[in-house]
């Protein structure tokens, strides 16, 4: 069965953001990707990928059906709760 819906991830320039965000798009999803910075100058471009800040993600969390965290756990937490259609989370963090 291939996903559907919307992904949310946090940490979208770290180490694994940055693997991970191609795999997703294979899937199907729709991905936000939401990082302290801006995307790399080198990072290509997709289909269904946008780069979003905080305020344009917390518009949208209604919207989200995935959510993947490659930063701090708390942040995670926080959007997770606020997340009414979460049907999938997957957290990694080495704090």
């Amino acid at each position: 069965m291939t996903p559907t819906g919307r992904a949310l991830v946090l940490g979208g320039r770290s180490q694994v953001g940055r693997f991970l965000l191609p795999r997703l798009l294979a899937r199907g999803l729709q991905v936000d990707a939401l990082s302290r910075s801006t995307p790399p100058a080198d990072y290509p471009g997709f289909d269904r990928l946008n780069w979003v800040g905080a305020e344009e993600t917390r518009a949208r969390l209604t919207d989200y059906s995935h959510l993947v965290s490659a930063g701090p756990l708390s942040l995670a937490w926080d959007y997770a709760n606020a997340m009414p259609a979460l049907r999938v989370i997957s957290v990694t963090s080495s704090s």
